[in-house]
């Protein structure tokens, strides 16, 4: 009986991994995870730009989804069609600062009012693009900070350094066309008076400091 005891024991003790062991395998989980984003590395790339609008939140969060608008003041995107609702597809007509127009149809991954949105092309298995828009409040409110970038995922990326590097400059043209289309179109509320004052004192500011070389 005892000897059957102690050979239970021995084989419970042989089946729990001990310590070292235990070490040993989260280190190589760590290496394994390691090798992977090193091996992913080169097959994505992000770009960011951002711009500042002397206007609330929803005035830009307005501008930027009223489709119907587009014609009349976006340089990128000359024409857009569909619901913005998560699920869907749009259809947008693109007009590069280089190269053809080119007709997409992006899926829309998440809306969120007034604050994100979200869209995702793919060629499956080879590319693909997450384009997206953030809106952060600023100035207690008044005015807004517009984040928007994408990021490129897929086999081809290393390659298409020029066509980044392109759609870049696309996307600074499309912010300074949106913050001039807002702050043109979108007037400022009447109901706060030192909101405009801290803009105009914003405004006089820049038009008297000195021009950076």
């Amino acid at each position: 009986m005892v000897r059957c005891g102690k050979r239970i024991r021995d084989q419970q003790a042989s089946r729990t991994p001990t310590l070292c062991q235990a070490r040993q395998d989260g280190q190589a989980a760590m290496r394994q995870a390691s090798l992977t984003r090193r091996l992913r590395a080169p097959f994505t790339r992000t770009v960011t730009t951002a711009v500042d609008i002397d206007r609330p939140v929803t005035h830009v969060w307005a501008v930027l989804t009223d489709f119907d608008g587009y014609p009349q003041w976006n340089p990128q995107i000359r024409r857009a069609e569909g619901e913005l609702v998560a699920g869907r597809r749009v259809k947008l007509r693109m007009h590069p600062p280089r190269g053809r127009p080119v007709t997409i149809r992006p899926r829309i991954i998440l809306v969120t009012p007034r604050r994100e949105l979200r869209l995702r092309g793919s060629l499956p298995g080879i590319f693909s693009g997450e384009h997206g828009f953030t809106l952060e409040p600023t100035a207690g409110g008044c005015c807004t900070h517009v984040t928007q970038g994408e990021t490129y995922r897929g086999l081809i990326v290393p390659f298409i350094g020029r066509a980044v590097t392109a759609a870049l400059a696309g996307f600074q043209a499309h912010n300074a066309a949106l913050k001039q289309r807002v702050e043109t179109h979108s007037p400022i509320s009447p109901s706060a008076p030192m909101n405009r004052e801290m803009i105009s004192r914003r405004t006089l500011a820049r038009r008297s400091s000195p021009p950076s070389c």
